[in-house]
């Protein structure tokens, strides 16, 4: 019954994190387009006059287009990042949790959830910084004031990535739990999940 509810478990985080792998990457590929689009102002309100005289400038001497750019341009990495993360959920698929060592287990609970931790906080830091960024909320900010928060979206993006590569604990096995047979060197579990000794002739 264990057993039946853990396979439950892995299964219903793995077609989470499925689809949520999937909305990011086209919330990515959408803002990414935006992105450009405002960056070279074929979206949005222009800088140039009739002259064709820039009358808009930000810090740094850079047209208004190419912040506003920029910000979704950040936003759209973060989500691709946390796309990539969510999308490597191989782990779900692989060895019961059951059958590892309790020191192994408890490491893959507790880095699974710190990186879901690293999910929402990524997707957090990502809205504050395109709302402060474009003004939005209801302060006296510009372009550049969204920067930190999208860095720091971007950054736990990659630790999302770093804690989500669980698969590692899944290969550990029980010093005791394992023999060697025959003269070839060959391990073979006593539990018999797993036989690393080479098929013989008759069975292949």
């Amino acid at each position: 019954m264990q057993h039946r509810r853990g396979n439950e478990a892995h299964n219903a985080a793995l077609e989470a994190e499925h689809w949520l792998a999937w909305f990011l990457s086209a919330l990515a590929i959408l803002l990414a387009v935006l992105g450009l689009l405002r960056a070279y102002g074929i979206i949005g309100p222009e800088n140039t006059t009739a002259a064709g005289q820039v009358t808009s400038i930000s810090p740094g001497g850079l047209p208004d287009t190419y912040w506003d750019g920029g910000l979704l341009l950040l936003a759209a990495l973060s989500s691709a990042l946390l796309a990539f993360a969510l999308h490597r959920n191989d782990h779900h698929r692989m060895r019961d949790l059951a059958a590892i060592p309790d020191r192994e287990e408890n490491l893959w609970k507790t880095e699974h959830l710190l990186a879901y931790v690293m999910v929402v906080a990524s997707v957090a830091f990502a809205i504050i910084g395109v709302v402060t960024g474009y003004n939005k909320d209801g302060g006296h900010h510009w372009q550049p004031d969204g920067i930190p928060w999208l860095l720091t979206s971007i950054g736990a993006a990659i630790l999302a990535n770093v804690l989500h590569s669980v698969q590692h604990h899944q290969l550990a096995h029980e010093e005791h739990g394992t023999q060697r047979t025959g003269t070839e060197g060959f391990v073979q579990e006593r539990r018999g999940e797993l036989s690393e000794t080479p098929p013989t002739r008759s069975q292949r």
